[in-house]
């Protein structure tokens, strides 16, 4: 016996009733575009029909919850919702997968009836809030499903979904093909799609549902901590009366270490015009969170997350934009799912553009705006107390070394040091801020460059050689500070390409690394300023998402700089991505987008260009990159971008040191080889 799906009810044991059509009335017709009745002499009754595709399916399903994080807590929140206490999910974790593994999510709620199944789980689309009018369940749980899809869930990663649901004594096991109901993956129309029933006889098991998943899709394999963390973001309501078990290991609410919280405890509600009560707390980790995706603010609504973690839009300043690494919080607004439903059907993200919603995002742009800047002062009294405690363990050698200036020079110079505290990053990396603040000891202590610059305007205008010697004696110590510098800097490159052999992601890690050390690209390019504005025009125009998944087209893998009225977008892919044709028409579509839509300040000529990277090109990317060059873009390998950033420092180095006298023992330190500098030493020196 089958259960049908949008087929009618079948009982076990009994026929389909068939049911006496009420006679439809007779409609009088122009002649329609597919032609006249048959019959001309009588009035002809015809009907509409919808029907539906198979890509319907893979729409909701396969597209929607692409990924075992949001699949698999749409069928936890499915446990929930039946009143169960205890999920206990069965997943391959760290290990390579294929199609013969298996996913299990087993619930002990009070499980479905063979009309259950038939009349409201096989029913896509089924609001069960409006059929049963009631927003809670049966055990009084506020419900969180409703728009009746998360049955697809399960397609977002498996080909099968096998459901083993038990009621009152009786088991009903049947499984649903996507490459059936999709007949193959084709657009054919699909009146009613039969799962295989597999059981439905009486039992002695308890009451619950078992969802299987087969014949996975996965390919990559399931960081288990990655995993178990992306899944407790999304529910406030682990623990106690609903508990969550992954293979074995019960689930906890994650509880992010923060080293500033708001408030310090618990969490505050505060009235909202145009919202209601909304509850919400932020914090701020000690150093930058790892997963870029799990940064921001959660909108939590009815203890499910309805909203990835976001700034509320917010861009952010200077310290803004730093602080944002080690934002995270949540709000609490079960009113964005009551009476109207304002969340996206994936469950990704709120609908804001409605009146309540955009009420709460104003709200929470200045409210994440004035945790930022609580931040800032907070950061820079703590950064203050450590760098204290830092001095203290090098056995006073800083104090010393101040102590033994001049007078008017050691305020000065306890100043600068604890001056230090307000760049944000600074304690993070304890031998970094050492070598910063013996850097800012030596400035002081080669005290020979102020005494020039001193001696230089005192010096009589007749006595020539004297000048020429102040000058000359100048231009050498310009030249050794300028060696260091580049020398540092080929250090850098060396520290790159490391990066680069290693694999490491393309955002934050090679974007960020580009970003702040951009001669890498041309020296030219060495103070630039950095182009939100153009950042901003790009994501709004080409509909891209900044929050959006690694592998997800929509990812925003590029930033703009720009330098005297020189403007570059730079597209950043991992080291070992390869560059094919859509990655070059890619980047030569936003750099003919910002030339014809953002011209820069009136009256001044202004150049646009573009850089895209990665591993190597492709045969069609290389046939297309011939083309993107004649208009200004460069495309380059991540090799060949180290390879000339290196031959022109080393060149750069070559001259400087012809500059400057032989034997001048200040060259002495550029013998050192770049290879044996510290990635520290190389970052501080060469920034």
């Amino acid at each position: 016996m089958r259960a049908t799906w949008f087929g009618g009810k079948a009982v076990k044991g009994m026929a389909k009733k068939k049911h006496n059509k009420r006679p439809q009335r007779a409609v009088k017709r122009t002649v329609a575009p597919s032609g006249p009745p048959k019959t001309a002499t009588a009035a002809a009754v015809r009907t509409l029909t919808m029907q539906y595709a198979g890509g319907v399916v893979k729409h909701l399903g396969l597209s929607m919850y692409r990924g075992p994080v949001p699949a698999i807590a749409e069928l936890i929140a499915n446990a929930w919702d039946a009143d169960s206490s205890r999920v206990e999910l069965t997943i391959p974790l760290g290990i390579p997968l294929n199609e013969q593994q298996e996913i299990r999510v087993r619930d002990f709620g009070r499980g479905m009836t063979w009309g259950d199944c038939q009349d409201r789980y096989l029913v896509l689309g089924r609001d069960r809030r409006v059929a049963e009018t009631s927003d809670r369940s049966e055990g009084g749980r506020l419900l969180m499903g409703r728009k009746g899809l998360g049955k697809l869930a399960g397609f977002g990663i498996a080909e099968v979904v096998e459901v083993r649901t038990v009621r009152a004594g009786w088991v009903t096991h049947f499984a649903m093909d996507f490459v059936k109901m999709t007949r193959g993956g084709k657009a054919s129309l699909v009146e009613s799609y039969r799962p295989d029933v597999i059981a439905d006889e009486a039992t002695k098991e308890a009451n619950g549902t078992e969802i299987i998943l087969k014949r996975l899709i996965l390919k990559r394999t399931i960081d288990e901590n990655q995993f178990r963390a992306a899944m407790a973001r999304r529910f406030a309501i682990l623990g106690g009366q609903f508990r969550v078990f992954i293979n074995g290991s019960e689930l906890l609410r994650e509880q992010t270490p923060v080293q500033f919280r708001i408030p310090e405890s618990g969490i505050a509600t505060e009235d909202v015009p145009g919202v209601g009560a909304v509850s919400w707390w932020i914090g701020f980790t000690e150093k930058p969170i790892d997963v870029e995706n799990a940064r921001g603010i959660s909108v939590i609504v009815r203890g499910r997350m309805a909203q990835t973690p976001f700034f509320f839009d917010l861009s952010g300043g200077a310290h803004g934009q730093h602080g944002m690494q080690y934002m995270t919080g949540e709000v609490l607004a079960d009113q964005l799912d009551a009476s109207d439903d304002y969340i996206a059907t994936d469950r990704q993200a709120i609908v804001w553009t409605e009146p309540m919603p955009t009420a709460l995002l104003k709200w929470g742009e200045e409210k994440v705006r004035a945790a930022l800047t609580d931040w800032v002062n907070r950061r820079i009294e703590a950064n203050h107390a450590t760098l204290q405690a830092m001095v203290s363990e090098l056995d006073h050698t800083v104090e010393e070394r101040i102590s033994k200036l001049r007078p008017t020079e050691q305020d000065e110079a306890r100043k600068i040091v604890y001056e230090l505290a307000s760049i944000p990053s600074i304690v993070e990396e304890p031998d970094r801020a050492k070598e910063l603040l013996d850097l800012v000891l030596r400035a002081f202590e080669d005290s020979s460059f102020f005494a020039l610059l001193k001696a230089l305007s005192a010096t009589d205008q007749g006595a020539r050689e004297e000048v020429l010697k102040l000058v000359t004696e100048l231009d050498v110590f310009e030249t050794v500070k300028m060696a260091e510098v580049v020398r540092a800097r080929v250090g850098i490159i060396q520290k790159f390409k490391e990066m680069i052999r290693a694999d490491v992601p393309e955002k934050p890690d090679m974007q960020n690394f580009l970003y702040n050390h951009t001669w890498l690209i041309d020296p030219e390019w060495n103070v630039v300023e950095h182009e939100k504005r153009l950042e901003t025009l790009l994501i709004d125009h080409f509909r891209l998402d900044p929050n959006a998944d690694p592998d997800s087209e929509k990812r925003v893998d590029f930033f703009c700089i720009a330098t005297r009225g020189r403007f570059m977008v730079v597209e950043v892919k991992r080291p070992s991505h390869t560059i094919a044709k859509n990655d070059v028409q890619q980047i030569m579509d936003y750099v003919s987008f910002l030339r014809q839509s953002a011209p820069g300040p009136a009256g001044t000529p202004n150049i646009y260009s573009g850089m895209l990277i990665g591993h190597h090109l492709s045969d069609d990317g290389r046939r297309w990159a011939g083309e993107a060059e004649k208009s200004g873009i460069l495309i380059r390998t991540w090799d060949e971008l180290m390879d000339v950033a290196e031959r022109i420092h080393k060149d750069f180095l070559a001259v400087v040191r012809q500059r400057a006298p032989e034997g001048d023992p200040r060259l002495q330190s550029l013998d050192q080889k770049p290879e044996t500098l510290k990635p520290q030493q190389a970052e501080s020196e060469g920034t």
